[in-house]
């Protein structure tokens, strides 16, 4: 990237599915610039991502990036509770497939993506223009001349409360997932959990279409101060998880 201002018409503040979603929408002869701050779209997946079966065919969504789900099986410290889901699918959406379609769907238009790179501050110029402050990892700060700009950093609310619009939420989730093999366990079948496990928040055990497992907690800020990754070594290391295991 270099230090001179780069320009566009529209400047888009995060490469997760609204922001990659604006880009695909806009007209051919618009261009774009999408910032996103890790260096992979889609990469790293932190948590998993539910949805219904009705809307990801409607948007279009391939198959192949889902799994749906035909039980779902909700756990607290002594209650539980097991749904069969005839109507009203619920799905899995495999996070990496999901963001670098969307990405795919706006390559030939006028779009450019910096990854790797930092949204830093924005300001309305005199004429209506917006001038942006990046910074990517590999050199200094540079700015972004834009007619329009997108706040798609989600609960960061970075441009917005860069404008001084809204300031940034005091309360956040945080979660940790990781992923197996699904051995033994149903492909159609998906957990959520409460309780002492996952104190202020929730955990959930789903299969992917794939053919993985994902095991994740997440927890919300400033409800406890316990890390999700201090919950989840916790959690794989008592009997709970035994209890949750599908035979």
């Amino acid at each position: 990237m270099s230090a001179e201002t780069l320009k566009c018409d529209v400047l888009i503040v995060g490469g997760g599915p609204a922001g990659l979603s604006v880009a695909a929408a806009l007209p051919d002869n618009v261009s774009s610039i999408v910032v996103h701050q890790d260096a992979e779209i889609g990469k790293p997946v932190r948590t998993s991502g539910g949805c219904w079966l009705a809307d990801v065919k409607q948007l279009g969504i391939p198959p192949d990036f889902y799994q749906i789900i035909d039980q779902l099986d909700i756990y607290s410290d002594t209650q539980e509770a097991h749904f069969k889901i005839n109507n009203d699918k619920l799905v899995v959406l495999n996070i990496t497939d999901l963001y670098q379609w969307l990405a795919r769907k706006s390559e030939k238009k006028r779009r450019q993506l910096l990854l790797a790179t930092k949204f830093l501050e924005t300001q309305q110029t005199k004429d209506g223009q917006y001038l942006s402050t990046i910074r990517s990892r590999n050199t200094s700060a540079s700015q972004i001349e834009s007619t329009y700009i997108i706040d798609a950093s989600g609960v960061r609310c970075s441009v917005l409360h860069s404008l001084g619009v809204k300031d940034k939420s005091i309360r956040t989730g945080g979660g940790i997932e990781y992923e197996y093999q699904i051995g033994s366990n149903k492909k159609d079948h998906a957990i959520l959990f409460v309780g002492s496990s996952v104190l202020a928040g929730y955990g959930w055990v789903f299969p992917t279409a794939d053919g993985k497992l994902r095991v994740g907690v997440g927890v919300l800020r400033p409800d406890t101060p316990v890390s999700p990754k201090t919950l989840m070594t916790n959690f794989l290391n008592s009997p709970d998880v035994n209890e949750l295991v599908w035979t």
